[in-house]
């Protein structure tokens, strides 16, 4: 361990660690004059947040036969930082609060220095100007009472309560362990560009004109219909609790609703994805997008009706925001962290709100706030385990292991999207079953409807009314329960289960008709708590059939 200069005087030294450590500049703006010639040493630093500025006053130079009292007032010290405030960054237009630091070494807190201090204390009101006083005694028998300020709460713009007593109450440390406190830069220097980012974007770019390629052929709108989604992995509830298709955990991320779907969410992908991938490497992008795209599913799955249909890569690119604005604290100190984490929280937080979406879409907030979750804890583990020796963090085989994973889900999915495509191209065109329903298609043209489309329920269904409507009771029940055998076609393409419940009435209004009571209560009990709030259908409720026994 290096030896630290001798007899180094302390305000020397914290100037030493506030470079070292927090990224202050020594020296001064134009505008700064007034204030470094009232001080010993003056610090600047833009941090994202403000421009901060850190004035000294040593006294182990000041006191005794040199005492020399500080002279600004607090009029004075407001106005020369409105005069700095041109340095400050700005958001959204806006320029961000000066931070000005008073700093007394090396001294007492006495009654007197409080008084004066909190007089010229201000916060930061209108001409986005704050003052605060400082007074460090590092002689004080009790560490809590070696820093005192008239700061109110923990500001993100100053060092803080807790890293000053951490300083005066620990030996001092040279600069080269400083540095080596500090660590090597974090970031995978291989990664100039986010390819991987560019690659999922491109991926995703291309299910949605699959999703466009997979529409009915009828269908003239830009976005995907609700049964070509569910057929390509959309996510319900029904389907992955019910029907054990897990896989659409996963396969639902990679789906999109509409193009100005795709398009926000390549946005925030982009904006989260290249940081992250130049921080965390490209094993962890990776992993992290499939455990924000699971963790959103499962908070989806969750919170939202067994009816709701969900699709988008949201809840993936909400983990990556929030991954990246936890995992950014391994970045040092200043500008640099602050703004990354600024452009993170600017998007994950309105995207966390309750509100309706600009597009007039409904937006899945369970997924947003699952992924987020997941995406911060796993940047929590990311930082808190990092080497500081190591410019990534740990754990590079746990992230491979991830992604094979989810590679492995994704296939189990790809068989699946074979089985639901099936399913949805054994329907009828719409409008062919609605003329059919309305009764303007002929019995012979609903007889072809039905053998073109034999495995379509709407079909069997009308024919089903036309027989019983024909006295075929024989027929309508024959047609009925081949509708009820296609549970795949039901279950993916008709989720709200309104049409099971019309074909399982009607087969047992026949039913009962034929005396067979027992098989009509049987046939109705899988959808008797369909109804509003769990209760029977109205029409199963107005013939008994749900009825306790």
């Amino acid at each position: 361990m290096a030896a630290p200069p001798e007899n180094e005087p302390l305000a020397a030294y914290l100037v030493r660690r506030l470079v070292a450590q927090k990224g202050f500049v020594e020296g001064h703006v134009p505008e700064a004059a007034p204030l470094a010639a009232a001080v010993d040493r003056l610090l600047t630093l833009d941090n994202g947040t403000g421009f901060v500025m850190i004035a000294i006053v040593d006294h182990d130079r000041r006191d005794g036969a040199c005492a020399r009292p500080f002279a600004l007032t607090q009029a004075q010290l407001v106005s020369l930082g409105a005069a700095c405030s041109r340095y400050a960054p700005t958001y959204n237009g806006a320029r961000l609060p000066v931070g000005i630091q008073l700093w007394h070494v090396n001294a007492q807190a006495s009654a007197s220095r409080r008084e004066a201090l909190s007089a010229l204390h201000r916060p930061t009101g209108v001409a986005r100007v704050g003052v605060t006083g400082w007074v460090l005694d590092p002689a004080a028998a009790d560490a809590s009472q070696r820093v005192w300020t008239t700061a109110r709460w923990l500001q993100a713009q100053h060092p803080g309560k807790r890293w000053l007593r951490s300083v005066l109450s620990s030996p001092r440390v040279a600069d080269e362990d400083l540095a080596a406190a500090e660590g090597v830069p974090a970031g995978d220097a291989s990664v100039t560009r986010p390819l991987l980012t560019v690659g999922i974007l491109a991926a995703l770019a291309a299910v949605f004109v699959g999703e466009l390629a997979a529409r009915p052929a009828a269908s003239s709108s830009y976005s995907p219909d609700l049964g070509t989604v569910l057929s390509l992995g959309a996510l319900t509830r029904d389907a992955v609790l019910r029907d054990h298709e897990g896989w659409r955990m996963l396969t639902a991320a990679l789906l999109h609703g509409s193009p100005v779907h795709l398009l926000m969410n390549g946005l925030a992908l982009y904006m989260a994805g290249a940081v992250l991938e130049r921080l965390v490497g490209r094993a962890w992008l990776a992993a992290l997008f499939v455990l924000g795209a699971l963790g959103g599913s499962a908070m989806g799955l969750l919170l939202n009706g067994p009816s709701v249909v969900s699709v988008g890569a949201s809840g993936a690119i909400m983990g990556l925001l929030a991954a990246t604005l936890v995992a950014a604290m391994r970045l040092p100190e200043g500008a640099a962290r602050t703004n990354v984490q600024g452009a993170m929280a600017r998007v994950l937080v309105p995207s966390l709100l309750p509100l309706a979406s600009a597009t007039g879409a409904h937006v899945d907030y369970a997924a947003h706030f699952g992924g987020a979750v997941v995406g911060a804890l796993a940047g929590l583990a990311l930082w808190k385990t990092w080497d500081r020796t190591s410019p990534l963090p740990r754990g590079a085989l746990l992230a491979k292991a991830v992604v094979v994973a989810g590679a492995l889900m994704l296939a189990w999915g790809v068989s699946g999207v074979a089985q639901a495509r099936t399913a949805l191209t054994a329907l009828a065109p719409q409008e062919q079953v609605e003329r059919a329903a309305a009764g303007e298609a002929a019995m012979e043209s609903v007889d072809d409807l039905v053998r073109r489309y034999p495995r379509d329920p709407r079909a069997r269904y009308v024919r089903a009314t036309r027989r019983l409507d024909a006295g075929n009771a024989t027929g309508a029940e024959e047609d009925l329960r081949a509708a009820l055998a296609e549970t795949r076609v039901l279950q993916t393409q008709f989720t709200d289960r309104r049409l099971e419940v019309a074909v399982r009435t009607l087969l047992a209004q026949v039913l009962m008709q034929r005396g067979r009571d027992a098989e009509a209560r049987s046939t109705v009990a899988p959808v008797c708590h369909e109804g509003p709030h769990g209760t029977a259908p109205p029409g199963l409720a107005m013939l008994g059939l749900c009825d306790a026994s």
